[in-house]
């Protein structure tokens, strides 16, 4: 995903999610699902800037973004909580870094 942020006009972030496991959703549901996490990390990086969780690693391993509950949710929905769940990831505990060789 590539977006500016309003901290540095032009900047470009590109974030690569290799695998998001979503428990409980409807499998034919993972493209909308994808497509709303993308537009709502982008609305949030445009309007509140880059995370400092991001700003201060170029790699994360895995990302733990705590469980969110979202009964009865749309896709549209359900991606935008998992969007706000990894974009507030900031004081997350659980976000881990690969062992250093």
């Amino acid at each position: 995903m590539n977006s500016p942020t309003h901290d540095s006009p032009g900047q470009r972030i590109t974030l690569h999610i290799e695998e998001l496991v979503l428990h409980g959703a409807k499998p034919g549901d993972r493209h909308h699902i994808a497509d709303a996490v993308q537009t709502e990390l982008q609305r949030m990086l445009v309007s509140e800037g880059v995370p400092r969780w991001l700003e201060s690693r170029t790699s994360i391993d895995r990302l733990d973004a705590a469980s969110q509950p979202v009964p009865r949710a749309t896709p549209a929905s359900f991606g935008a909580v998992i969007a706000q769940a990894l974009y507030h990831a900031t004081e997350a505990p659980s976000v881990s870094r690969p062992a250093a060789k």
